[in-house]
């Protein structure tokens, strides 16, 4: 497989041992993910890296990779990088922001202003329904609503802001191809036709 940027990047964030943090630190001394892999052992390793992340790198997983371009050529899908312009600002700004973000849905609402609304998994009756009121309240006025697609307030806020004709964003703690939990599968396909998002810094399948 030609080893072009996207690839590299690919490969990257399915190295063990990068993470966000050995990742910037890679970028900062090599410029580009494809001049990492093009890095000699000894490169690698004077930055820092374990001689099982370095033999990784000079042996990527084209299998599972191939997959990943596959999945990107669909409608819809994107990878955003750390150092792409819809990459969110504000999220370079925590500890260790993700090297990349895969997403399924509009990117461009990476960057809109939002408001996150999380809670419970078991809220009572009355917490369902002021999450959803709170949430079309806040897609009425203009704000993205972000969650974490979970059953409960995440759930119901999702919902408020669809029901507003809004827009949301779905931040999962997995990756895009294991939409969890499986009753929130037909959620996650109304905030995509509805012109959210879901989002994930996981590679796929993982």
């Amino acid at each position: 497989m030609k080893q072009n940027k996207l690839h590299c990047w690919l490969a990257l964030l399915r190295t063990p041992g990068v993470g966000p943090n050995r990742g910037r630190d890679l970028l900062a001394a090599f410029a580009d993910a494809v001049d990492i892999f093009a890095a000699s052992p000894a490169s690698l390793a004077a930055v820092g890296l374990t001689q099982a992340s370095i033999s990784a790198i000079k042996n990527p997983p084209w299998d599972l990779i191939k997959q990943d371009v596959a999945w990107l050529k669909q409608t819809q899908h994107y990878l955003i990088t750390i150092d792409d312009d819809l990459y969110p600002p504000l999220l370079k700004e925590i500890a260790d922001p993700p090297l990349a973000l895969f997403v399924a849905g509009d990117p461009n609402l990476l960057n809109t202003t939002q408001l996150a609304v999380v809670g419970s998994r078991n809220p009572s009756h009355t917490g369902k329904e002021n999450a959803h009121s709170f949430a079309k309240a806040l897609s009425c006025a203009g704000l993205t609503v972000t969650s974490g697609l979970a059953l409960g307030i995440d759930a119901a806020s999702h919902q408020g802001a669809l029901a507003a004709c809004g827009k949301t964003i779905a931040v999962l703690g997995t990756d895009l191809t294991n939409i969890y939990p499986d009753n929130n599968r037909a959620l996650a396909s109304e905030i995509i036709q509805q012109g959210g998002a879901l989002v994930s810094e996981y590679s796929l399948h993982m």
